[in-house]
């Protein structure tokens, strides 16, 4: 049986997407593209609170008619590749807690 989901986009959009609880949150991402543009690999789709991960369905997060989802951007920043970066031993430190 479809549920309608209510996907709120970071920018503001709000529209309502026809899918299935067994779906998965990689599908759901590539309706969220057809809709508004948004690459699925930039996406991040919340749903009360936690982060919905690829490789799961959206009946592993409780998913159910008339849900809210909200899209973020996942955020790349610098300029070098995540591999490329290396913390300095000098900057590391231990920290007590009291």
């Amino acid at each position: 049986m479809p549920l309608t989901v209510t996907v709120i986009a970071v920018n503001g959009s709000k529209f309502e997407l026809e899918v299935e609880s067994d779906d998965t949150v990689e599908s759901l991402k590539l309706r969220i593209k057809e809709k508004d543009g948004t690459p699925p690999d930039q996406q991040r789709i919340i749903n009360e609170g936690r982060e919905l991960t690829d490789g799961h369905c959206l009946s592993d997060y409780n998913i159910q008619h008339r849900s809210i989802v909200y899209v973020t951007l996942r955020l790349r920043g610098g300029w070098l590749p995540e591999e490329e970066i290396k913390i300095p031993t000098v900057l590391l430190c231990t920290v007590y807690l009291y």
